[in-house]
């Protein structure tokens, strides 16, 4: 898992960072997309077709 979590992370805010991708892994395929304010995981499990979404932000306002 920690390799998986290096390459969603490298995807998403890497040298090269990507709006949009899909990564497959042991599986599952996980879709991501970053906008300006979050990054949705949308993990799909191939053999039943569940679908887990996972919403993390990325900007915080700290302005008072």
């Amino acid at each position: 898992l920690s390799a998986l979590s290096s390459q969603i992370v490298d995807a998403i805010f890497g040298d090269n960072p990507q709006e949009r991708g899909t990564i497959q892994f042991g599986g599952q395929t996980i879709n991501f997309v970053r906008s300006l304010t979050d990054v949705t995981l949308t993990i799909t499990d191939d053999t039943t077709g569940e679908v887990t979404t996972i919403v993390v932000p990325t900007f915080v306002d700290v302005t008072p």
